[in-house]
């Protein structure tokens, strides 16, 4: 994400557009933005695209963080000043990948003929010098094109973010229209994919008092169960779905988005059926996740929870498939993330064991992939106790 510093009025300012400099995640780089100018004191000015522009995620404000208005004169310089800086970072970035392949070319090249015995030996070995420093520019320029490594530490603490009153009367008013009591305790749920399995852990969370309202893009069906609320069947604003997270004791999840506008919700959050462990670590202590099995395709044997932080897993995701959580363990996860809300949590051995090696594991994954630890930082959350207790 391509932050710019400016001033209004002389006063400092953060400038970003979300999502649009790096395709990245819009709720990442609007909770890092926001975390970022917090933590230095100064303004913010959000440039959201054509697209996002009318999502109640950018309307969300903070005592502590002074908001600038892109409109008007004063938006369009702000807009010219990061388009300015955006085009120059990408700019950087393509002349780095460039040199790094052009590096790579010329040590190949020159690794054909060192063992050219025909050539003199004197020769080789100059040949070799060479190749060993191509390589090394290669590796070096590699290393430049940065990727948009999230600065983890920064999103650890809540953001206590809050609704404008204007969207906050939009969202009680569609509440009521579509059968949601907001007045009751309620566990937002976004999942699309074998709603069966949900079925127990369903039944647990009524059991215990709460309203399971299901939120985000419609897919997999309707959830037709008892204590129930299933929005993704309906029409409503946007603004339901976020203030519903806002208030919700916690989240059940299943995408990344869902578990990123988490950080800026304020919304304690486990996610069920992660495939890769790097990016879906829970940056705060009140968040939880549950891996997929991976199968390999060729051999059909299911791996470890260790072998899954295997970097040949991570990175050829395509040569496994993921075996979704069973109901027993969407149950046990589920429980234990009430046992978070409820304040009754503690790590176990293994749980923090699960931690400290996948910290470890990801220190051996290349300088520039955006899943390496911030300085040794992965997330204050934890593997789910039900399959940490596997970890040896």
């Amino acid at each position: 994400m391509t932050i710019v510093e400016s001033h209004v009025d002389g006063h400092p300012i953060l400038v970003s557009c979300p999502g649009e400099s790096t395709g990245g995640s819009i709720p990442l780089d609007v909770a890092e933005l926001l975390a970022r100018a917090r933590q230095r004191g100064v303004a913010v000015c959000l440039l959201p695209d054509s697209i996002a522009a009318d999502h109640p995620l950018f309307a969300l404000r903070s005592e502590r963080i002074v908001r600038v208005d892109p409109a008007g004169a004063r938006g369009r310089w702000l807009r010219a000043r990061w388009w300015i800086s955006a085009v120059l970072a990408r700019a950087v970035i393509c002349a780095n990948a460039s040199a790094a392949v052009f590096w790579r070319e010329i040590y190949r090249e020159l690794r054909r003929h060192i063992g050219d015995e025909r050539l003199p030996y004197a020769l080789r070995t100059r040949l070799r010098t060479i190749a060993d420093r191509s390589m090394e520019r290669s590796t070096h320029a590699t290393g430049r094109v940065s990727p948009d490594i999230r600065a983890r530490r920064l999103l650890r603490e809540p953001l206590n973010l809050r609704m404008p009153a204007s969207l906050e009367r939009t969202a009680r008013d569609e509440a009521t229209r579509c059968g949601v009591s907001l007045d009751r305790p309620i566990v937002a749920l976004e999942f699309r994919s074998r709603l069966e399995s949900l079925g127990p852990a369903i039944d647990r969370l009524v059991r215990d008092g709460y309203a399971v309202v299901r939120i985000g893009p419609p897919g997999g069906g309707p959830l037709d169960l008892a204590g129930v609320v299933d929005l993704t069947t309906t029409e409503h604003a946007d603004a339901l779905d976020l203030n519903i997270l806002m208030r919700a004791k916690c989240l059940v999840c299943e995408s990344p988005t869902a578990q990123q506008i988490a950080y800026l919700t304020d919304t304690p959050c486990i996610r069920l059926n992660v495939v890769d462990p790097y990016e879906a670590y829970p940056l705060r202590a009140d968040g939880l996740f549950t891996l997929a099995t991976p199968v390999e395709l060729n051999t059909g044997r299911e791996l470890s929870v260790e072998e899954g932080l295997a970097p040949e897993h991570v990175r050829h995701l395509d040569r496994f498939a993921h075996r979704p959580n069973r109901s027993s363990d969407v149950l046990a996860a589920v429980e234990e993330m009430l046992e978070i809300v409820n304040g009754a949590h503690v790590d176990t051995v293994r749980q923090a064991r699960y931690r400290a090696r996948i910290v470890e594991t990801a220190q051996t994954l290349p300088s520039n992939d955006h899943r390496r630890p911030d300085d040794g930082f992965i997330g204050d959350g934890r593997l789910a106790r039900v399959q940490a207790d596997h970890v040896s």
